[in-house]
């Protein structure tokens, strides 16, 4: 980015004295000034950023010091080393998201979710139109069931014509009617062919029932009749969809037209609103904790990696596996993460349902930083404020009306249970402890399952697709099958109450990979099942030598006293 002569006075006080507060509110004022200034001015000369958000994404994304490059050094080759590493969320950079503003401002910010809706629509057709098909199917096999030897198979085809023939004009029918009450323009010719096809529709109708008399029995009188409904439903839906495809490719038109008189000003306004209002939130995290925002490095500052926000966020799904089973994430989805430059804890931002996270946590304490805004989010999302009421409800909150202290001290307590107590260190009173193993722990006599694993998070047709792509899932040597398939399929076996065949794939990823502990872990409750009480107590036992303190283990050891005790 360019700096005038001041900004760059400003960075080499920085340099100077990293730990002056007054030098550093003042970098990280000229941090955000520096960002939109350049934005704006590359949008009004050429109408487009994304070249220069790609030239300049190193000193964007990184707070690099153009001043100090020699405290940056390995910074840009470890973060371009961890990048597209994650798998839990989508974590994107400043550059990437102001490039993503730009395109969703010149496009209306509706191009893609009309091209999206555009395919569902169309899905829909598709299944109703093979719905219809199999009603027909189910219709003429009834049908010649119970007038086989009434009628020749030739009158019986050529009825059977005249029914679809039938069902044909109760669609152009019912698409005229559908023109005419949205006051689209009919010409007269169409109108008297309509009315045309009106008649041969009731002449038609009146033949058939002659021909339905024949059948004997009223419940197939009845399924026929059942059958000709739900046709009609069916037309009536692919015509509705049709109608919300025509509107669809009209608003894509509208939005292509928009596109190209989109004028920069609209743009770079765009623009300003947005790193404004990230300004304000990244500032709004340091000041949370009596900190000057400074958006450049120094030197000795330990930063977040796109690769360490996702062990994080692994850490806190796997200690809290409901965060994202509430109703929200089918409707928006899992919330993004922001990895901006800035000091201070991670924040929820509500409204645009994404985690922002400033790239220097306070003393380096990344989990700390992450589950700061990942409680923010879970709170935003309990609207019922359940897990608030429950947790108001202990001996220790008597008589606290403060929703706000309330959120406070649920806060602390949460980053002690992501950072001590998942260590497995006992630093909560005992009926805190209880509580979050109560709410917010996993099942203690369940296995451990990843995110993407969870049921919450798989849809029917999802779970079968996961199933299907695994090779050797239900059959064969597992000896053969890849570690990351040995490790997916016993858990999807698991879920599906295969037991036996989930235990074959936990031995067989343990014999390759001795140290998998999440395995072994899983390999102990899936003997318990299976009522193997010594084999589980040496999975537990062999879990607990190579993990030998987390909140796990003690798991593990508590499972490990009961087998004993029942073995005794």
């Amino acid at each position: 980015m360019k700096y005038n002569e001041q900004a760059s006075q400003t960075l080499k006080k920085l340099h100077g004295n990293p730990a002056n507060a007054s030098v550093q509110r003042e970098a990280g004022n000229l941090y955000w000034n520096a960002l939109e200034e350049n934005i704006v001015a590359c949008v009004r000369e050429i109408s487009d950023c994304r070249n220069f958000l790609s030239q300049e994404s190193d000193n964007i994304n990184f707070g690099i010091n153009t001043e100090a490059p020699e405290d940056t050094a390995g910074v840009i080759g470890k973060m371009h080393e961890s990048a597209g590493s994650c798998h839990n969320v989508k974590v994107q950079l400043v550059s990437d998201w102001l490039a993503d503003i730009f395109t969703k401002t010149m496009s209306g910010d509706r191009k893609a979710s009309l091209e999206k809706e555009l395919k569902i629509t169309q899905l829909r057709i598709d299944g109703l139109e093979q719905d219809i098909a199999l009603v027909k199917q189910q219709r003429r096999e009834i049908i010649t069931k119970e007038t086989g030897t009434a009628f020749t198979s030739e009158a019986l085809n050529r009825n059977m014509e005249k029914m679809d023939a039938i069902d044909e004009l109760f669609r152009q029918n019912s698409k005229i009617k559908k023109m005419s009450s949205k006051g689209i323009f009919i010409p007269v010719e169409e109108k008297r062919k309509n009315c045309q096809r009106e008649n041969d529709f009731i002449t038609g109708t009146e033949a058939i029932e002659k021909f339905l008399s024949n059948i004997q029995s009223r419940d197939t009188l009845a399924a026929v009749k059942q059958f000709g409904s739900k046709l009609h439903e069916n037309i009536a839906g692919i015509i509705d969809n049709e109608s919300a495809l025509a509107r669809i490719n009209s608003e894509i038109d509208d939005v292509a037209k928009k596109q190209s008189m989109t004028s920069p000003a609209e743009i770079a306004s765009a623009l300003s609103r947005e790193i404004e209002y990230l300004r304000d939130l990244v500032k709004l995290s340091a000041n949370r904790l009596r900190l000057e925002c400074c958006c450049f490095l120094r030197p000795g500052d330990l930063y977040f990696t796109p690769k360490e926000i996702d062990s994080c966020i692994d850490r806190i799904t796997s200690f809290d596996p409901a965060i994202f089973d509430n109703p929200r994430v089918s409707i928006f989805g899992i919330p993004t993460v922001l990895l901006t430059p800035g000091n201070g804890n991670a924040i929820y931002d509500w409204k645009n349902n994404r985690i922002i996270v400033p790239l220097v946590p306070p003393s380096g304490n990344f989990m700390a930083s992450i589950a700061y805004g990942m409680i923010e989010y879970r709170l935003d999302v309990d609207e019922d404020k359940k897990l608030l009421t429950s947790y108001g409800k202990l001996p220790r909150h008597a008589g606290t009306k403060s929703v706000f202290h309330l959120k406070n001290e649920l806060t602390k307590d949460y980053i002690t249970w992501m950072t001590l107590e998942y260590c497995g260190y006992k630093s909560m009173a005992g009926d805190l402890r209880k509580w979050f193993e109560h709410e917010i722990a996993p099942d203690r006599n369940d296995i451990a399952v990843p995110l993407e694993f969870r049921p919450f998070f798989l849809s029917t047709e999802k779970f079968k697709e996961k199933c299907d792509n695994i090779p050797g899932l239900t059959a064969g040597s597992p000896e053969s099958v890849p570690e990351e398939d040995l490790w997916a399929g016993s858990i999807l076996l698991y879920q599906q109450g295969k037991f036996e065949r989930s235990m074959e794939l936990c031995k067989a990823l343990i014999a390759k990979r001795p140290d998998h502990i999440a395995s072994l872990y899983n390999m102990g409750h899936i003997c318990m099942k299976l009522m193997r009480k010594q084999e589980a107590a040496g999975c537990f036992n062999e879990y607990c030598r190579l993990n030998p303190q987390s909140w796990w283990t003690s798991v593990a050891m508590e499972h490990i006293r009961k087998l004993q005790s029942n073995h005794s």
